[in-house]
């Protein structure tokens, strides 16, 4: 999660190791994690002298997510944090396309969710979570809330979008 904050995509193992002490409070149990995850998962590698990186962006992004959903589960304010930490990056949006995925387990989380996002005029997480399912309002309220967004922003307006999204997004929305 710190890497995905920073806009890295690599770190050094100093930086690696307190993360893991962090979690573990021991720096020998930190170092011989890392060890083994290197050696045996094929998350991430030493692709320099100190220095790692995930094999692929997707691990990064999951665990991002994870980290995200469970440091930020106890109240409402708390689930709302890590949208505010959106950068309109490719990272971060698959980042944030997974975390708003997993608070589907919640029956509170997508209302309040897509109610942020309409607020905060985040119009692009919006429509690609909509799009790709990861995130379907419960109240008609709120569903009647993003239609009437849909309707405003995006067909009255000629709003930039990604049309594909945006008639996905009105595909998932009439499946309500």
């Amino acid at each position: 999660l710190e890497m995905m904050r920073k806009g890295k995509a690599e770190a050094n193992e100093g930086f690696i190791l307190n993360c893991f002490n962090e979690i573990s409070g021991n720096r020998v149990r930190s170092s011989t994690a890392l060890h083994l995850i290197e050696n045996h998962s094929g998350i991430f590698y030493q692709f320099r002298q100190g220095f790692y990186a995930f094999s692929h962006l997707g691990f990064q992004e999951y665990l991002a997510a994870k980290a995200l959903k469970f440091s930020c589960w106890a109240s409402k304010e708390a689930r709302i944090e890590p949208l505010k930490l959106y950068k309109d990056t490719s990272y971060w949006t698959e980042t944030l396309l997974l975390y708003l995925a997993f608070s589907s387990e919640t029956k509170e989380a997508p209302d309040e969710f897509t109610q942020w996002l309409l607020e905060n005029n985040q119009g692009n997480l919006l429509l690609k979570s909509l799009s790709q399912g990861t995130l379907i309002p419960n109240t008609e309220t709120v569903k009647q809330q993003v239609i009437d967004w849909i309707w405003k922003y995006h067909l009255n307006y000629s709003y930039k979008t990604n049309f594909d999204d945006l008639f996905q997004g009105l595909k998932n929305v009439n499946s309500w």
